[in-house]
């Protein structure tokens, strides 16, 4: 991509993409098909290299990236978070749609954030897959708590009933999900590769396929930081605090934490490591995250060189005895 010449805030609502700043002129267009169309259509009549900017609204703007993609052009989601400590540091405190246009506008202009890239459409099918998964399992949860806090009767028959309909759900969801591992040659390949790891069951091999797609493409720090694993310092002066994990995708980090809880278990050369780094009195947990980074690096290298083979220790056998 060319250094963009143009930048395009985008507040994305429910409705509308309010006040888009283009071209220092505020808009508002609805946040349907022929809304975006039409802002393409004038990005598009500018004839210059633009790079459009909207920050992550949990789904609002996931039309907008697919169709600004597909057009051909350049748009990057960031983290709201961002936005809001640059208004900060710049000493401006209000929140107003208009406002928060012209902040990612500037946003974009300073930090030129990576574009986003579309994942393949078999990726797309397994996330959602995974998002309603996750959703259901969340359901369930909540139900079996009420469950266990009522007493009246038929309350607790129709909870269960809505239990049973979850459970059923949850399990065609899985259904949906192996085949379409096993159907689609290129998530088929990346599964069978990862398969053999000690700790890796379906949902973790699912988890990192749909929500780190990036895996076996980027460089170990760069997965880690995306994964929320990465060790973040903080010192001042005289006093140094332990090193901290945040951020990052959150369900990729939850389903690594269940594969390492395994892994120091069940898996010969991550279980010596979990081991050693107690014996130094290390606490459980960061041991554990520690070993959740190690899976994270192996599957990065399992996925990104082909000729990279597994190998596991001989387990040790004791001498037959002679009689």
């Amino acid at each position: 991509m060319n250094a963009p010449c143009l930048y395009i805030g985008i507040d994305v609502c429910k409705d509308h993409l309010d006040t888009i700043r283009f071209d220092h002129k505020p808009t508002r267009l609805p946040n349907t098909t022929a809304g975006i169309s039409a802002l393409i259509k004038r990005v598009k009549a500018t004839g210059q290299t633009a790079l459009l900017c909207c920050e992550a609204t949990g789904g609002y703007e996931q039309k907008l990236l697919r169709e600004a993609t597909d057009a051909g052009l350049h748009i990057a989601r960031i983290n709201p978070e961002r936005v809001r400590h640059l208004a900060k540091s710049d000493g401006h405190f209000a929140k107003t749609d208009a406002l928060d246009a012209v902040l990612i506008k500037r946003f974009a202009e300073q930090k030129q954030p990576r574009p986003y890239k579309r994942p393949p459409a078999c990726v797309e099918r397994l996330q959602t897959l995974l998002n309603r998964r996750t959703q259901l399992l969340d359901f369930h949860t909540q139900d079996n708590n009420r469950l266990q806090q009522t007493s009246d009767i038929e309350l607790k028959r129709l909870i269960k009933s809505h239990l049973l309909h979850l459970k059923n759900q949850i399990a065609l969801l899985d259904a949906k999900l192996r085949e379409l591992c096993q159907t689609e040659p290129e998530l088929r390949a990346r599964h069978d590769r990862l398969l053999p790891v000690a700790g890796f069951g379906p949902v973790t091999l699912q988890s990192l396929l749909g929500h780190l797609p990036e895996l076996g493409q980027y460089s170990d720090k760069q997965l880690t930081s995306l994964a929320g694993l990465a060790p973040w310092a903080h010192d001042s002066g005289d006093s140094h605090s332990p090193r901290e994990i945040r951020g990052g995708r959150s369900r990729v980090r939850k389903s690594l934490y269940m594969a390492a809880l395994v892994a120091s278990r069940h898996n010969p050369i991550l279980s010596a490591f979990y081991q050693r780094l107690v014996g130094r009195g290390k606490p459980p947990k960061l041991a554990l995250t520690a070993v959740m980074r190690k899976l994270l690096c192996l599957s990065n290298r399992l996925l990104s060189d082909p000729g990279f083979m597994l190998t596991l220790p001989e387990p040790k056998t004791k001498p037959l005895s002679r009689t």
